[in-house]
């Protein structure tokens, strides 16, 4: 039985294995986005404060920098000078 075999060939055509391949990407994404989904409100006690520190965060970081760049004095420092050091 086993010289009976004929050769295998592909199942489908090249375009209808791509939008499967597709499909099945859309699902798998679909699923990490709903576990994702169930983790933040399974979670939301500690995901709410972290995602305002990641946010605090993104929104403090170019203000530093733009107060830096201007030599803004803040808080009870004097301001740097250029010289010998005593």
């Amino acid at each position: 039985m086993e010289g009976c075999r004929t050769p295998s060939r592909p199942r489908s055509s090249g375009p209808a294995r791509r939008l499967a391949a597709r499909w099945a990407l859309l699902l798998l994404a679909a699923g990490v986005f709903y576990v994702g989904v169930r983790l933040v409100v399974e979670f939301r006690t500690a995901v709410v404060p972290v995602l305002l520190a990641l946010l605090g965060t993104a929104l403090l970081g170019p203000a530093f920098g733009a107060v830096q760049e201007l030599r803004i004095r803040y808080g009870d420092q004097e301001p740097s000078q250029p010289g010998p050091s005593s």
